[in-house]
């Protein structure tokens, strides 16, 4: 029976690192969107909604019914607040998409993954800013710490697997076919055998050896073999 060749001395594929960062951010997005969806459903905890008098109390004054732009930016804990909400959500899906594109090895998708880990630091970075200057929860100061700590080890792994592709970019469009590339081989579900390999590599010498027979033969015509 002929034994599978063995691939554990096989060179690693190129990019891998920035291959397996894609993973990576992929996980790691989708985390930071569904605990951003999580945390804006607890947003009674820090934002009490008005009860029915405080409403016509606020239709007697005149003054404005719900949340105005103005109004969440008068308390910087309230800013802060809405900012690590809406761009954890929006800055995870784009970290996850962008890492799904340096997993199948896009061109450009490194350069995102890299922009986008690090606009969402910027961002949180002054959301923190916001929740320690304004009054809000210690629980919610944490998690954003948590949050800016988080993304920036995401921002380096994406700027070390931009580097690995800028030094080996991939191919643009479709992936090279390797040469002897048989489809019908993968669908046979052949494999090649160390059996096989050795019949190649055989057949090959025997040619070359012919090969240099008839170029003696050239060089000297009077010769006989």
């Amino acid at each position: 029976m002929d034994e599978p060749l063995n691939t554990s001395d096989a060179a690693p594929p190129p990019r891998a690192f920035a291959q397996g960062t894609g993973i990576l951010l992929q996980t790691i997005g989708i985390m930071l969107a569904l605990s951003s969806s999580c945390l804006w459903s607890l947003a009674g905890k820090w934002d009490k909604t008005l009860d029915r008098g405080q409403v016509y109390q606020q239709m007697h004054q005149g003054q404005t019914i719900g949340v105005s732009i103005t109004h969440l930016f008068d308390d910087p804990g309230r800013a802060g607040f809405m900012l690590t909400v809406v761009f954890t959500t929006i800055g995870g899906l784009a970290i996850a998409a962008f890492g799904l594109g340096l997993q199948s090895d896009k061109p450009r998708s490194a350069w995102g993954a890299t922009i986008s880990a690090g606009l969402l630091t910027i961002v949180l970075m002054g959301a923190g800013v916001g929740l320690w200057m304004g009054t809000t929860s210690i629980i919610m100061r944490l998690w954003n710490a948590l949050l800016v700590g988080v993304v920036l080890i995401l921002f380096g792994f994406a700027v070390a697997a931009l580097k690995q592709v800028l030094a080996d970019p991939p191919p643009r469009g479709l992936h090279p076919v390797p040469p002897g590339f048989d489809v019908r081989d993968v669908l046979a579900g052949e494999k090649p055998s160390k059996l096989a390999v050795k019949e190649l590599r055989a057949r090959i010498e025997a040619e070359q050896r012919e090969l240099q027979r008839l170029e003696r033969e050239l060089e000297n015509p009077n010769n006989k073999p």
